[in-house]
């Protein structure tokens, strides 16, 4: 990617595709399911997850992505579909 997208973190790269629409209003957009490889970092403009930050493919997901970042800030969006506790505290510690 030669610009800049914002990367829509799902479950099932099915069911990102109106969220990657409206992105797009603002920024380009890729839709990345959490077992696919991230694209280039230095393009990557944020992150938003829609998806549950409690199960293990997703945190091993969001942990290379933090791998490829080395320190760079990066804003993240999480969409929760259950808020509590545990799922604001999951979100929290993304950043």
């Amino acid at each position: 990617m030669s610009r800049g997208c914002v990367v829509i973190l799902v479950s099932r790269p099915d069911r990102g595709h109106a969220l990657a629409e409206a992105v797009r209003t603002l920024a380009g957009s890729r839709i990345v399911g959490i077992e696919e490889t991230w694209p280039d970092p230095g393009s990557i403009l944020g992150v938003i997850t829609d998806l549950a930050l409690d199960r293990m493919e997703v945190r091993h997901s969001l942990k290379a992505l933090a791998g490829r970042l080395a320190g760079r800030p990066m804003p993240i969006v999480c969409l929760l579909g259950v808020r509590n506790e545990a799922t604001l505290r999951d979100a929290e510690r993304l950043g």
